[in-house]
């Protein structure tokens, strides 16, 4: 849409464009990132002395991924005023926040023309990862597929033309890989285990019986089949967590949770062994293998070795990721 009206539709051309029927071939933003309102749903584009307006819902920019692993292509389709075309009567300040985020924008330049759209965009995500390897967050570029601009009478259609850029944090790491040393801890109060990273809490609840002081047992839990009987939850608080935020039958003040993700697929694999050191005493092991973390609030879902290292996951052995050992009498 660069040069939207001087080249297609100027003010003395402006009755050509009232047909609805002319696509509109010089929406030209070249590839760049959408800027975000802190605080809101509204993403902005600015070429010189024009300006793109777009206000989308966060669950919008859910990663959705198909049968094969890839991202489903997201349709959205715009009401009016959800996307806005803005010429203006001078060059918008690289500072541009001020106009679109603002309930009383600066007063010059000044808007000359607006158009309000309404029609399909298409939404396409891929994932970015460090230089660890650790996903990091998403890239989703918004393209226009079908769009109509709309002023008065005259309407100006727009087809597959790329908006821009706009990139999102996953939400979630995972601070839990370790040695066989470490503990997982259990709750007195409600027999939950639990480990503690920080603001990250990994808790689980598992069946009754689970622990099985056999030496050489091994159990291997399907999530997806234990559904009711099993639940593990990744949650990050406003703080740091403590044991009271895990095992207390009354919620602590503060910190509250914030996100919580539940292990929704994968399995959950348990080795046990009687202590060499001391008799009667057994260390259970605890594996989480091909796991998926999903966001109780937004159903987004992650595979848990996406949040490791390229180390972490070399180090991982056919029994997944381990993440301690929980001792019982």
């Amino acid at each position: 849409m660069k040069k939207f009206f001087a080249l297609a539709c100027a003010l003395v051309l402006v009755a050509a464009c009232d047909d609805g029927d002319i696509s509109f071939n010089e929406f030209n933003l070249e590839p760049g990132d959408a800027v975000n309102c802190t605080g809101s749903n509204i993403y902005y584009r600015v070429d010189g002395t024009q300006a793109y307006i777009l206000e989308l819902a966060p669950s919008n920019l859910i990663p959705e991924t198909g049968e094969n692993g890839e991202f489903i292509v997201r349709e959205v389709t715009l009401s009016s005023g959800d996307l806005i075309y803005r010429a203006y009567s001078s060059d918008i300040p690289t500072q541009a926040g001020s106009f679109f985020c603002t309930d009383i924008p600066p007063t010059s330049p000044n808007i000359t023309e607006e158009w309000n759209a309404t029609g399909t965009i298409a939404i396409f995500s891929d994932k970015n990862t460090n230089t660890n390897g650790e996903l990091i967050g998403y890239t989703h570029t918004i393209t226009l597929q079908d769009v109509t601009f709309t002023q008065g009478e005259s309407t100006i259609v727009v087809q597959d033309r790329t908006f821009g850029n706009i990139t999102t944090g996953t939400g979630i790491s995972f601070n839990f890989t370790t040695s066989e040393e470490t503990p997982v801890l259990g709750c007195d109060e409600n027999e939950l285990l639990y480990r503690i990273s920080g603001r990250e809490a990994l808790v689980i609840d598992f069946p009754a019986g689970v622990f099985d002081n056999t030496s050489g047992s091994i159990d291997n839990i399907d999530l997806a089949s234990a559904e009711d009987e099993f639940e593990m939850y990744l949650e990050y608080y406003s703080g740091n967590a403590s044991e009271s935020n895990i095992c207390s039958l009354i919620d602590p003040i503060s910190p509250v949770v914030e996100q919580r993700w539940r292990a929704s697929a994968g399995n959950v694999i348990i080795e046990t062994t009687e202590s060499d050191v001391t008799p009667g005493t057994f260390n259970h092991k605890i594996w989480l293998k091909n796991v998926v973390l999903t966001q109780t609030d937004t159903n987004q879902s992650i595979n848990l070795a996406e949040l490791l290292t390229d180390e972490e996951r070399q180090d991982q052995d056919d029994n997944g990721v381990f993440i301690g050992t929980y001792v019982t009498n």
